[in-house]
């Protein structure tokens, strides 16, 4: 029986920023800086796993304070 691995889909700075709707700079910024959604380095090559970013952009997800009256 082999064992059922799934391994993460993992994109460029470029998709990212395109995923997050900012410009590459920005996220590598977003690196320099500390924040941002988490990176993997792997020998000088950045990627970012499409999980880490969707949880990224949940996490910055505001509600509209007329929303939130009842």
């Amino acid at each position: 029986m082999r064992p059922n691995h799934r391994f993460p889909e993992l994109v460029d700075t470029k998709a990212a920023a395109q995923l997050l709707v900012r410009p590459p700079e920005t996220l590598k910024r977003w690196r320099y800086e500390g924040v941002g959604p988490d990176w993997i380095e792997m020998e000088g090559k950045v990627v970012y796993e499409v999980s880490a970013l969707l949880a990224y952009l949940e996490q910055n997800r505001r509600v509209g304070s007329a929303r939130l009256k009842g």
